[in-house]
């Protein structure tokens, strides 16, 4: 017999969520000079791919520094896969953890969205 398949994309904002995989520092020098290294991952937990993901920024609270370069262009990220990008951030001493926020942009279909 003979058949058809349809193939059906997904368009709309990707959703995508950044969690800390790794973190540590990357020599006894940028332990003096408080230069953390911190590996991320970024995931797309959605439906939609994600083409030409960058991030913006990242914040945190006072005293900690993006120390990394902006923007960071990570790349695409298709359903359910994860791609790994490093930041760096100056932390004072006496910090032993803190919260980051992140900003970037994602593609689907053409269409740019924000994540702020």
């Amino acid at each position: 017999g003979t058949g058809s398949l349809t193939v059906v994309a997904s368009q709309g904002r990707p959703d995508l969520m950044i969690a800390a995989a790794e973190v540590y520092w990357e020599s006894y020098r940028d332990y003096q000079q408080r230069k953390l290294t911190v590996h991320c991952n970024v995931t797309n937990t959605s439906l939609n791919d994600a083409f030409n993901v960058t991030i913006t920024d990242s914040f945190s609270v006072v005293g900690i520094k993006l120390v990394s370069s902006m923007p960071l262009k990570i790349g695409d990220v298709g359903i359910d896969a994860s791609a790994r990008f490093t930041l760096k951030y100056h932390v004072p001493v006496g910090v032993s953890w803190w919260l980051a926020s992140f900003s970037g942009t994602a593609e689907n279909f053409g269409t740019v969205y924000d994540y702020s």
